[in-house]
């Protein structure tokens, strides 16, 4: 199941904010005001990534560091 930031959203306004410490209701508050924006991953300032594309950097980084370190101990 995949939680979404307005499930997010109504998970946290409901739960018990209002009988929180006033540094948990801080925390709650942001939370809240986070959610309303949808999660973006950029690079640099030119370039929105996907989760898909991001994995996709990752796992060929991951590639060329596994090459790089079997050339190395040859």
């Amino acid at each position: 199941m995949k939680l979404q930031n307005s499930d997010l959203l109504v998970a946290v306004y409901e739960c018990r904010w209002w009988a929180l410490d006033r540094r948990d209701a801080r925390s709650v508050q942001l939370i809240m005001e986070r959610a309303q924006r949808p999660l973006q991953l950029t690079a640099g300032k030119f370039c929105v990534l996907s989760f898909r594309l991001f994995a996709i950097i990752g796992k060929t980084s991951l590639g060329y560091l596994s090459m790089l370190l079997a050339v190395k101990e040859r």
